[in-house]
């Protein structure tokens, strides 16, 4: 682990892992964080970018416009960030939501086992890193800002969900 300055310039953060080694890890173990991750040397909470620790998959799903990610009531293993482009997450006809590049897509098929609520299709092309059971029990894991991230995703989109109910 290094610890000073960042290959970005930002002072007072430490290297979790050298580019060496997450490019190791995310290879070798195809699990990893793929990018260098930082923690603010103060503790707070810096706003993260899924698409930033994924930028360097090495495998994405690519999507043509109008092509499906998945459909509501579908099995999911894997959830996904979306890198590139747009997505619309429907329910039924209506749109919830225009994902762009950072969304996390199908968290929630991960934590409970549950069949897919959503339909999810590219409004644009679009490329999205895939996210297995492991990989992301991996992540949550080691990677404790993830966690939280996920958490906070889920809590926002709770709160639409709860807001459009509230206006149909």
């Amino acid at each position: 682990m290094t610890k000073g300055i960042n290959h970005d310039g930002h002072q007072g953060h430490e290297e979790i892992c050298s580019r060496d080694d997450a490019h190791r890890l995310s290879h070798n173990c195809n699990l990893a964080v793929v990018a260098v991750l930082f923690i603010p040397a103060d503790s707070r909470i810096l706003p993260m970018n899924p698409a930033e620790l994924f930028r360097q998959d090495s495998n994405p799903v690519l999507l043509a416009p109008g092509e499906f990610l998945f459909k509501e009531g579908e099995k999911g293993d894997k959830m996904y960030v979306l890198l590139e482009g747009e997505v619309d997450i429907f329910l039924g006809d209506f749109v919830l939501e225009t994902a762009t590049p950072g969304a996390l897509l199908g968290e929630m098929a991960l934590i409970d086992d549950s069949p897919r609520t959503a339909n999810v299709v590219a409004k644009k092309p679009a490329k999205l890193a895939e996210i297995d059971r492991r990989r992301f029990h991996f992540l949550v894991q080691q990677t404790p800002h993830f966690a939280s991230h996920v958490m906070k995703i889920l809590a926002n989109r709770l709160r639409h969900m709860n807001a459009v109910t509230a206006v149909r």
